[in-house]
């Protein structure tokens, strides 16, 4: 094994970890803002409550319940489900979720430095052993387009968070 291609390789899926973690915090924190202003426009109260909030809730727990306070906020305002497309807001959950699956995969997939790994360089491979072996392949304009769809989520969240009718 070529032991400076493997640094390499290590050395760049640090940086792509570190984008994608980084980015997907910022969500979560966006979410909590949302919800936060949602429950309380008292700023002191807003603190209080984030640290709570921020210590015992998943994020999924956080994405669930901002998603079921704006289901709420469409059934006062008349807005109806429809079978096809959810509410207005069903996309931007979706997405959310799936840019989760994309953050747990940085989390806690393993780098993979060895085989197709050091033919596919640039690219970089991360590696889980569940229930069978998978492995997800990104480059920098992959990463380019995660980015670019949390920060779109992030834009949409941030939208929501006024909860003034506006929505």
């Amino acid at each position: 094994m070529d032991e400076e291609l493997k640094i390499k390789i290590l050395d760049k899926s640090v940086i792509y970890r570190g984008t994608i973690i980084d980015i997907a915090i910022t969500l979560e924190k966006s979410i909590e803002r949302s919800i936060i202003r949602y429950i309380t426009p008292d700023f002191p109260t807003q603190v209080k409550i984030i640290n709570q909030l921020s210590d015992f809730l998943s994020f999924e727990s956080k994405r669930a319940s901002l998603k079921s306070i704006c289901d709420q906020q469409c059934i006062e305002k008349g807005i109806s489900k429809t079978n096809t497309k959810g509410y207005p807001h069903s996309k931007l959950f979706n997405e959310i979720a799936e840019l989760m699956k994309v953050r747990n995969v940085f989390a806690h997939y393993l780098t993979l430095t060895f085989g197709e790994a050091q033919v596919r360089f640039p690219e970089i491979g991360f590696i889980h052993f569940k229930f069978a072996t998978d492995v997800k392949w990104y480059n920098d304009n992959s990463i380019s387009d995660l980015v670019k769809r949390f920060k779109d989520a992030i834009v949409e969240i941030d939208a929501l968070s006024s909860f003034d009718g506006k929505q």
